[in-house]
C-alpha cells in the first residue's frame, strides 16, 4: 500500500479520534440534562441536536469554510464538520440510557443526596453507552469523505475516491477500500457487539414507570449551556453560509439549478426509504420474540452502518461491468443508487421498526393467536396501522440519511441524473461563495421542513 494512503490513513483516524472524544465530553451532560431536568427550549433544542444527524457533513464543512475564510486548520474544520454527527449519537444514546432509569430510583437518589447523587448515579448508569456512541461516531468518520476534501485535509475514504474517480485505477481503489474496510470493520466489530444488547435493552424496551424530566434550580444556566454548546456544535457553521449571502443572494438561479436535479434527488430518495422501511420491518417482526434476537440483529445492523460506503459502492459497480444488457435497467441506472442507499440505511430504518413493534401490547399477538387470525390479516389491519407514524418517520429519515452519502452518489449515479448534494460538491470549488451559500441554504430549508414534518407525525406515537 502506497505511503500516500497510509498518510491519508492516519490523518483520517486523527480526526475520528477527536469526534469522538469530544462528542463523549459533550454529549454525556448533554444527554444527561435533557432527558433530567426541564428548562427552557429544552424540547427545541432536542429538534435542533437531531437535525444534525440529517445534514451532510460537507454542508457544515462549507459553512465553516466560509465562516473562518480559509484559516481554520484542516484537521480543527474536518472534526468539527463531523461532530453534530456524533454529539447527536451520544445525546440520544445517554438520552435512552437515562430514561431507562424508572422514576422511583430517581426518586431514592435524590432523598439519598439531592439533585448532585441524581446526576453522579445517572452518569455512572448512562457513561458506557455514551462512550460507546462515540466511538462508533468516530467510526463513522473514518469513512466519510466530504470534510477532508472540503479542508483539504483528505483521509482514506477521500483517496478512495480519488484514486477511482480521478485517477481511473479501480484496482488501486480496490485496495484501498479493502484496508480501510478491515480496519473498520476491526473497530466496529467490537463496539457494536458491546452497544447492540445495550440498545436493545434500553431504546427497545417501553417502560411506563420511567423517570419525568423535572425543573431545578440550575434551569436557566442549563438552558444557557446546552444553548451554546448547541450553538458552537451546529449553529456556527450553519452561521457561516449566511455571510455570503449579505453581499448577494442569486436564489433564482439557486432553485433553477436545483430544480433540474430535484427531481431524481426525490425518486432516489423516497425509493431509498421505501426499500429501507420494507426491508427493516420485515426483519422486525422475525426478531420480535426474542431481546437476544434482536440484539444479534443490531449487531450485524450496526456494522453495516460503520462500513465504508465506498466498499459496497465499488462492488455494486464491478458487477454492473458483467451483468447482462437485460439487467442495464436496474445496475446501470438510478434504481442501482436507490437501492444501494436503502440497503446503506436499513440499520435505521430496523431500529424505528422494532420500536414500534416493540411498543405494540403483547395482549394482541396473544388475541390474534387465541382467535386463529392469520398472520398477514393482523399485520394489515392492526399492526401496520399502528406502526404507521414510526414507518414513514422511518422512510423520511432514510431519505434524508440517503442524501448525505456523498461517496455512494459520486460512484453510482447515472450521468446527468444527478443529486442536489453533488450539485453543490461540484460546483463548490469554482462558483461564487454566494451562490454555493445559497444551494446549502436551499437544502437546509428543504431538510428542515422534512425533520419536522416527521416529527409531527411522530410526536402521538412517541
Amino acid at each position: 500500500m502506497s505511503t500516500a494512503f497510509l498518510a491519508a490513513l492516519l490523518r483520517g483516524m486523527t480526526s475520528a479520534v477527536a469526534v469522538a472524544l469530544v462528542s463523549f465530553l459533550i454529549g454525556l451532560p448533554t444527554g444527561l440534562a435533557i432527558a433530567l431536568h426541564e428548562f427552557p427550549l429544552r424540547r427545541l433544542l432536542a429538534f435542533a441536536i437531531g437535525v444534525g444527524l440529517v445534514l451532510p457533513s460537507f454542508l457544515m464543512a462549507i459553512g465553516l469554510s466560509m465562516l473562518a475564510g480559509g484559516h481554520l486548520p484542516g484537521w480543527i474544520g474536518t472534526a468539527w464538520s463531523l461532530l453534530p454527527i456524533g454529539f447527536a449519537l451520544v445525546v440520544f444514546a445517554t438520552f435512552a440510557a437515562t430514561s431507562n432509569i424508572t422514576g422511583s430510583q430517581i426518586a431514592a437518589a435524590r432523598l439519598a443526596g439531592g439533585e448532585r447523587v441524581v446526576l453522579q448515579e445517572s452518569a455512572r448508569a448512562a457513561w458506557p453507552v455514551a462512550a460507546l456512541a462515540a466511538t462508533f461516531a468516530g467510526i463513522l468518520a473514518l469513512s466519510d469523505a466530504g470534510p477532508g476534501l472540503v479542508f483539504g485535509y483528505p483521509g482514506a475514504a477521500a483517496e478512495i475516491l480519488t484514486s477511482f474517480s480521478a485517477q481511473y485505477d479501480f484496482r488501486q481503489a480496490s485496495r484501498q477500500c479493502l484496508v480501510l474496510t478491515g480496519v473498520v470493520a476491526a473497530l466496529a466489530l467490537p463496539c457494536a457487539a458491546m452497544l447492540a444488547p445495550r440498545l436493545a435493552h434500553g431504546l427497545l424496551a417501553r417502560d411506563t414507570s420511567s423517570a419525568r424530566a423535572t425543573g431545578t434550580k440550575w434551569k436557566g444556566a442549563e438552558a444557557s449551556v446546552v444553548l451554546s454548546v448547541v450553538f458552537v456544535v451546529l449553529g456556527l457553521p450553519l452561521t457561516g453560509l449566511l455571510f455570503p449571502l449579505l453581499r448577494d443572494f442569486p436564489i433564482m438561479r439557486a432553485l433553477a439549478d436545483t430544480g433540474r436535479t430535484a427531481s431524481y434527488t426525490l425518486i432516489y430518495a423516497l425509493s431509498a426509504g421505501v426499500i429501507a422501511t420494507a426491508l427493516g420491518f420485515a426483519l422486525a417482526i422475525c426478531a420480535r420474540h426474542s431481546q437476544r434476537v434482536q440484539a444479534l440483529l443490531l449487531t450485524g445492523l450496526l456494522i453495516l452502518l460503520a462500513l465504508p460506503p465506498a466498499f459496497t459502492a465499488l462492488g455494486w459497480v464491478q458487477l454492473a461491468t458483467i451483468a447482462p444488457e437485460e439487467l442495464d435497467w436496474l445496475m446501470r441506472g438510478g434504481p442501482l443508487l436507490a437501492l444501494h442507499s436503502g440497503l446503506r440505511s436499513l440499520p435505521v430504518a430496523t431500529l424505528f421498526a422494532l420500536r414500534a413493534v416493540n411498543s405494540a401490547s403483547p395482549g394482541w399477538y396473544a388475541a390474534a393467536e387465541l382467535h386463529g387470525v392469520r398472520p398477514v390479516s393482523f399485520m394489515r389491519k392492526v399492526l401496520i396501522p399502528w406502526a404507521a407514524p414510526a414507518l414513514w418517520t422511518s422512510a423520511g429519515a432514510v431519505a434524508l440519511l440517503s442524501l448525505t452519502d456523498i461517496t455512494s452518489a459520486l460512484l453510482l449515479h447515472p450521468p446527468g441524473r444527478g443529486t442536489i448534494s453533488l450539485t453543490i460538491l461540484s460546483v463548490m470549488a469554482n462558483a461564487p461563495e454566494a451562490y454555493v451559500a445559497t444551494l446549502c441554504l436551499v437544502y437546509l430549508v428543504a431538510s428542515l421542513c422534512v425533520v419536522a414534518l416527521g416529527t409531527r407525525i411522530v410526536r402521538p406515537w412517541l
